[in-house]
């Protein structure tokens, strides 16, 4: 404990600050905007971390509108976003926009209108929303990620390699005798080498490693 700014660190008791950020102590909690961790809003001096925008591909900043909203999805409890979202930005729910309406996955002014027709009206071409699903990019590290999670993307040692893991979560396998590795969850498809044992089903897209490999189902 004890240690001063721009010292390395692996938690927050370590820093006399009470904040470390990307494995470094901080001089001082983060203002709004600065980068910190969703799992541990103490890194902002607002007590509000998300993600800055509705899009999974967006950074996690200290919220410069002061709150957040965790909006669940098929990964776990869903994921922490900002609001105070302006007219044109996506977004998942009403509370999300300043103005307090989302419509068909963006933030507008007011619920659109149609006029009263007697025909069924001609559907409007609309832009979709600028949401998108984690890329799956190279790392080395997780603060080379905007989800913060690097791990090894496949099982297989001859062609794996560290990627931001699209699934927005990870799990420990042991990778021999005193070894162990971050790995990827959900994303070996379904034909491809796996651990059969020590919970590397949870790699596997179907969930299912049978004798080494992943199925769709059990035989």
């Amino acid at each position: 404990t004890g240690q001063a700014a721009g010292d390395l660190c692996g938690s927050n008791t370590q820093c006399t600050s009470g904040v470390c950020f990307g494995g470094v102590c901080l001089e001082e909690k983060q203002p709004n905007g600065q980068r910190c961790d969703p799992n541990d809003n103490v890194d902002c001096q607002n007590g509000a971390c998300g993600f800055e925008f509705f899009n999974p591909s967006s950074y996690t900043v200290c919220c410069p509108s002061n709150e957040i909203e965790r909006i669940p999805n098929r990964q776990r409890d869903g994921r922490i976003y900002c609001t105070g979202q302006q007219d044109g930005a996506a977004c998942g729910t009403n509370s999300q926009c300043t103005s307090g309406v989302c419509s068909e996955g963006v933030c507008v002014l007011e619920i659109p209108t149609q006029p009263p027709t007697t025909t069924a009206p001609t559907p409007v071409p609309t832009d979709p929303p600028t949401t998108s699903s984690v890329p799956d990019l190279s790392c080395t590290v997780d603060l080379d990620c905007p989800n913060n999670i690097c791990a090894f993307d496949v099982w297989d040692a001859s062609v794996r390699e560290t990627v931001c893991c699209p699934s927005d979560d990870r799990f420990v396998l042991s990778t021999g005798p005193g070894t162990s590795a971050f790995f990827c969850t959900v994303n070996i498809p379904t034909g491809e080498p796996c651990q059969d044992s020590g919970g590397g089903n949870l790699g596997c897209e179907s969930g299912i490693c049978i004798e080494g490999i992943c199925v769709d189902e059990q035989s």
